[in-house]
């Protein structure tokens, strides 16, 4: 009901329209009164502009609400966006009622809790739902004939909902509880739709204005003209004389008023005004847009004429009268900053000459047409003629003007400087202040504006450059302002219309689907509490976007450099070691190590080749590094020593292009400028078997298979080949396809693929065994691609090029995704990744290399999984661990049982489908080869444990829902607690039940549990006790057992058998001796909601229990005290927790369809590392932050993604969603959030 949409500046009373001239309209008001008692519904009100509509609709509403009996009122406005707004109406009457009657609020409150998406639907379903119903419901309860007022419906700009908003009203039958008055114009629309609704008795209540008595609107306006003209001289016949020249058009007679009254010049008198109105030409008295048109053309003819105008003050006079025409509203300063004008009294001095036409209001000095029908004289050329705006074309030309103050204003990342992204907005000191001295009223206005006059424009392809470079450079600074400001709703208004403009102008899929990613984006961070914190649109929105996303592209925080260093020399070949701790660079003609995070030397260059090194690799061991060079030597070096450990290996001719190491590091491979490939033996230093010989030219790259069988080559000659690793034998080739040298070759991780880059300027990648090309060209680099790789996932390719640019292109589609930010200054002669894919290292022909992050989850996500197992669809409401403690079995609202391998963390049975309502318990057989599972639909089953195969039939004697099951020790009974309260024993092997129903308690058993030695069970239910039965008899023999003040909701016995433990919806747990039944300690309190479950240890001295709360909490049986702090990271309440059979791990279900399993081993103080916030958890908003200061927010999660985040102590999660691990160690979060953005180059596919 809080979001029910409210327009204020629609309502009569309304200060942000101008005032309401003229009489009372006295007349008509009382035809109106006395047709509110007859039993027709709607009352329209029809009229030629300026007669008079709107003043006698706010008499109305002033005298209804004096009665008390105005129940809603909506003055509809051009001049006003949210007033023009016919889709806002229905809402906005809605609330009025709400808050005129206190039934009807009550009976809407209702039905938007059943449809909550009431507002999205159709006209007729909103009017049908959100009024007409709640009225039938209430209508005893409401006051007498309530009236609701709905003014200017023909100042609307969507006519298509305007007109079926009147096809409802129109349809109302005789007596609807309340009464509608409209007014409009009578356009053909309204018409039309009055016509298709009259009934058989005559016309619709009504009046038309503009066919009233003459001397009843005559009289109005001459009392007007007397009291506005009383003091300018004029005679009565002068006064006679313009009533009659009014025409009965009460506008009119304001316009002449305005302009004879105008006392700004020296060479006009009123008298003369008067006069020239008097004397103008042409008819007067027929047409009555010929009337106002000579009014308004004698103004302009004035205005535009004198003749001691400059030619740039009659052009300022045209853009100023253009855009108050086009914009209403705007103050006198705006139009300035929109115009470029220097100074203001520019604007003044072009308004001046218009006074009779136009008003200013306010201390704002907002500028707006006296009449809706001037803008329509100027819009229209046939009327205005010479004088006619182009609103199209000036909007177009405002549109262009707001473009250019954003790119002007050099508009950019962190607008108002926020030094944390710790902080919300709101905990920012000074941030008012630093929002009105970075954000000007230009700027702002611009930034609020633009999608509009795009939207009114007609000039497509100049604006659709426009909006992409928008888009592309300025989008998120440009949210900032509004998430700063707390506006982002309009931010999505504007970013939505912009999207409809493109959908409707732009023939182009780029620009759409940026234009719809961004919209996605503006409406995430308007619809969640992220808002709250501005930095986090970088921080914690952006990254959430899979990389494929264009707004993603666009303004990615991932492949950011890490590190760049000169080197000495040209880099012409890099790569990382084994461990991915180190990279080795051929750079001159020296081997240097660098660290593979800071690109730091860690030690003495590695010498001996004579000419530049061409190539280097890593031995698998990472012991040594082998080296080619134009020296045409090979040689091999140990990494510690940085001592020569073998060589030269002399056999090429000419330089050594390639050199890479086997997987088995036996085997080297070398490819040389004379056209062969080398096979050595790493121990001898000699070849294997003969060279390689096949191509006809350099070859420049060799890649090696990871399952030691495959090399593939690549040669200026434009082929590629394939041999045999121990043969040397061809297998594949030559591959043909690149028009120029082949630079380089890559294998995909799982050898699948070969991706090749060439001199040709694309790249390719082909099928490894029948060298059929999959994808490519990938066109987009412009000069020679010198150096390609697959990511560590094979998900991208990343390439080097001479024209200094670094690529990524998607390995799938080939697509482009992004050029990265440039940092070499010459050719990117390498590229290779990282062994765990975190990053990639670039060579480069400048002397420098650098180093970048490729993790595209960089803050602080560790790792992700995303949504590809199968899971519970629903809520969980019961786990069970089978006595090994290596399998877990679940149960769920979506019917079905699933049972998991705890080490694999993978369903190893299941979905069990059998059930046809919620599975409430499941529980192990004591040897674990059977589960029995109990449900809402009244049946208990049984099932095999290791093929899911159902065993018996299903036990279904209780006729009502199954709360609880429990296997006794022995493996040879099953008892049941139901909702009737009753319990019964069965028996596991034949199904047969042995005792029971048993009756004892009043209301729904929740849980039953054998004791230890299979003799007793016990049992909690909703009607607050305890009772322990005796398994032969079925007798109770202990309780029942009561000191709750709310239901049980679980009941457990002691691994001994000495007490039992209990929970309630009281928040509390409590211990009984289960002997005498009497209460052991205090009831242990900390949970703050409903305790669903709860279990001992097997040693009998911890308790875990889950809650409402949402937290697990583990307890001293011994002290009562909790042990730990809570367990935090389900995102509802958490239905269901056991021990496994170690004691050191608890694992929990929850209704957010996730199991968890969690380490409750006490955690040494030096494992906490205070500075990478390791202990951290989430607020209810979805914020996660640090425990030891909840003040910081490190980041923050949308709803989906919160259920699979492994909180702390968190091990194993299991569910649909996959799971995020957080590792916020080098994270760029709080006081260093601001190193964080730079925007990529924009990509040309």
């Amino acid at each position: 009901m809080n979001n029910l949409p409210l327009v204020n500046s629609a309502r009569y009373y309304s200060s942000t329209r101008k005032p309401i001239l003229g009489s009372n309209c006295s007349r008509v008001v009382g035809d109106i009164e006395r047709w509110i008692h007859e039993l027709d519904t709607v009352y329209w009100m029809n009229g030629m502009a300026g007669t008079g509509k709107t003043t006698i609709a706010y008499h109305l509403c002033e005298k209804m609400e004096n009665n008390l009996r105005l129940a809603a009122s909506f003055f509809c406005s051009r001049s006003l966006p949210e007033c023009r707004d016919a889709a806002l109406i229905i809402p906005s009457i809605t609330s009025q009622l709400a808050q005129f009657s206190h039934p009807y609020r009550c009976t809407l409150a209702r039905a938007l809790e059943e449809d909550p998406n009431t507002y999205s639907r159709q006209l007729d379903q909103q009017f049908d739902t959100l009024i007409s119903k709640p009225l039938y419901e209430v209508r005893e309860a409401l006051p007498m004939r309530p009236v609701v007022v709905i003014d200017a419906l023909d100042e609307c700009v969507n006519k298509q909902v305007v007109c079926e908003l009147v096809r409802v009203l129109f349809a109302l039958p005789l007596g609807f509880p309340i009464k509608f008055v409209l007014s409009s114009r009578p356009e053909p629309q309204i018409r039309g739709r009055l016509a298709e609704h009259d009934r058989p008795q005559g016309e619709r209540s009504g009046i038309a204005l503009h066919k009233l008595d003459m001397w009843r609107v005559e009289w109005d306006i001459l009392v007007y003209l007397r009291t506005k003209l009383s003091q300018t001289g004029l005679s009565k016949s002068q006064i006679t004389a313009l009533v009659q020249r009014a025409g009965g058009w009460f506008n009119y007679a304001v316009a002449m008023a305005q302009y004879i009254g105008e006392d700004d010049s020296i060479h006009q008198t009123p008298n003369s005004r008067a006069d020239a109105i008097l004397q103008a030409s042409g008819p007067t008295d027929t047409v009555m847009f010929q009337q106002i048109d000579e009014l308004y053309t004698i103004t302009l003819q004035a205005a535009f004429t004198n003749s001691s105008l400059t030619r740039t003050e009659v052009e300022d006079m045209r853009q100023v009268l253009n855009t108050v025409v086009c914009v209403p509203e705007l103050s006198v300063q705006r139009i300035a900053d929109l115009l470029r004008m220097d100074d203001v009294r520019r604007v003044h001095a072009s308004l001046r000459p218009f006074w009779s036409v136009l008003f200013i209001k306010g201390t704002v000095q907002s500028v707006a047409p006296l009449h809706p029908s001037f803008s329509e004289y100027l819009f229209d050329p046939t009327r205005s003629q010479e004088y006619y705006c182009n609103a199209t074309a000036h909007h177009s030309f405002l549109a262009h003007r707001c473009f250019d103050t954003i790119r002007d204003s050099r508009l950019a990342f962190n607008v108002c400087k926020l030094e944390s992204s710790y902080l919300l907005d709101a905990q920012v000191a000074d941030l008012d202040r630093r929002v009105k001295e970075a954000i000007t009223p230009e700027m702002l206005y611009a930034c609020r504006h633009w999608a509009f006059h795009m939207y009114s424009s007609n000039d497509a392809n100049s604006l659709l450059i426009r909006l992409e470079e928008f888009l592309t450079n300025h989008l998120l600074p440009w949210l900032e302002i509004f998430n700063l400001k707390q506006n982002t709703k309009e931010a999505t208004t504007i970013i939505s219309k912009a999207e409809q403009w493109v959908t409707q102008h732009s023939s182009s899929s780029e620009v759409l689907h940026l234009v719809k990613s961004a919209s996605r984006f503006v409406a995430a961070i308007a619809g969640n509490p992220i808002n709250q914190s501005t930095p986090h649109i970088y921080v914690s929105m952006l990254p959430s976007l899979p990389l494929s996303d264009p707004v993603r592209r666009y303004y990615d925080l991932a492949f950011l450099p890490l590190a760049k260093r000169q080197t000495g020399g040209q880099v012409y070949s890099a790569t990382f070691s084994p461990d991915g701790t180190r990279v080795a660079l051929g750079a001159g003609n020296e081997i240097k190590l660098v660290d593979a995070l800071s690109g730091r030397l860690l030690a003495e260059p590695f010498q001996g080749h004579s000419w530049s090194v061409m190539s280097v690799d890593f031995s698998p061991d990472g012991a040594r590094i082998a080296s080619g060079s134009r020296d045409k030597t090979i040689r091999l070096w140990d990494t510690q020593s940085g001592k020569e450990v073998s060589g030269p290996l002399i056999g090429h001719t000419g330089h050594v292009r390639a050199v890479k190491f086997s997987p088995s590091g036996s085997t080297l491979v070398s490819g040389s400028n004379d056209s062969t490939i080398r096979v050595w033996d790493v121990q001898s230093g000699q070849l294997k078997f003969d060279p390689l010989i096949g191509h006809t030219d350099y070859v420049k790259s060799i890649a090696i298979s990871s399952d030691n069988f495959r090399i593939v080559s690549g040669s200026k000659d434009g082929t590629i080949r394939v041999w045999h690793l121990h043969t040397g034998h061809s297998l594949l080739g030559p591959l043909k396809g690149h028009t120029d040298h082949i630079t380089s070759v890559s294998l995909s991780p799982n050898n699948s693929r070969i991706v090749s880059c060439s001199a040709d300027r694309t790249i390719r990648i082909w099928d490894s065994e029948s060298g059929q090309t999959l994808l490519g060209p990938f066109i987009g680099h412009d000069d020679w691609v010198l150096s390609v790789a697959f990511t560590v996932d094979g998900a991208y390719v990343i390439s080097g090029s001479s024209d200094c640019s670094i690529r990524l292109w998607d390995a799938i589609t080939g697509k482009l995704v992004k050029k990265l930010p440039k940092t070499h200054e010459s050719h990117v002669f390498s590229v290779a990744c990282s062994p765990d894919g975190s990053r990639f290292v670039s060579g480069s022909g400048d002397e420098t290399v650098c180093l970048w992050n490729t993790n595209p989850y960089p803050i602080g996500i560790k790792s992700y999984m995303g949504k590809t197992r199968p899971g519970h669809t629903k809520s969980i409401h019961c786990i069970c661990v089978c006595p090994t403690g290596a399998y877990l079995a679940s149960g769920s609202s979506d019917m079905n049982i699933c049972i998991w391998n705890l080490h694999e963390r993978l369903i190893v049975l299941g979905p069990l489908e059998g059930h046809t309502g919620r599975v409430n318990s499941v529980c192990f057989s004591s040897e674990g080869s059977l589960l029995v599972s109990g449900s809402s639909d009244g049946t208990i089953r049984l099932w095999d444990s290791q093929t899911g195969v159902a065993i018996l039939h299903p036990l279904e004697e209780h006729a009502t829902e199954i709360n609880s099951v429990s296997c006794s020790k022995s493996s040879a009974l099953i008892a049941s607690g139901s909702s009737n309260g009753t319990v019964s024993i069965w028996s596991l092997n034949t199904g047969e039940r042995l005792l029971g129903p048993l009756k004892g308690h009043r209301d729904s058993i929740q849980l039953v549990q054998f004791s230890p030695n299979d003799t007793r069970i016990v049992t909690g239910s909703v009607d607050r006790t305890i009772c322990v039965w005796d398994v032969q008899s079925g007798d109770i023999v202990l309780g029942p057992l009561t000191s709750y003040t709310a239901g049980i909701r679980s009941v457990v016995f002691s691994p001994d058998g000495s007490s039992i433990a209990s929970s309630s919806d009281d928040w509390t747990i409590r211990l009984w001796d289960a002997q005498t039944g009497k209460p052991i300690r205090p009831p242990l309190i900390g949970h703050t909601g409903r305790v669903l479950s709860i279990q001992f240890s097997s040693d009998g001295n911890q308790i875990v229990s889950g809650s409402d709360d949402h937290t697990v909490r583990i307890w001293s049986v011994h002290s009562g005290s909790m042990i730990l702090e809570p367990l935090r990271g389900h995102v509802d309440s958490v239905s269901s927790v056991a021990f496994l059979p170690n004691g050191t791990h608890v694992v929990s279900a929850s209704s957010d369809m996730a199991i968890r399993v969690w380490d409750i081993q006490p955690c040494p103080p030096s494992q906490v590392t205070m500075s990478n916030h390791s202990e951290w958890e989430m607020d209810k908003d979805g914020w996660i932050v640090d425990t030891h200061d909840r003040s910081k927010r490190l980041t923050w999660f949308n709803p989906e993604l919160r259920a699979s985040i492994l909180s702390p102590r968190t091990i194993t999660l299991l569910s649909r969603g996959g799971q995020v691990e957080l590792d916020f160690s080098g994270a760029r979060i709080g006081e260093s959030w601001t190193e964080l953005f730079q925007p990529s180059e924009t990509p040309s596919d």
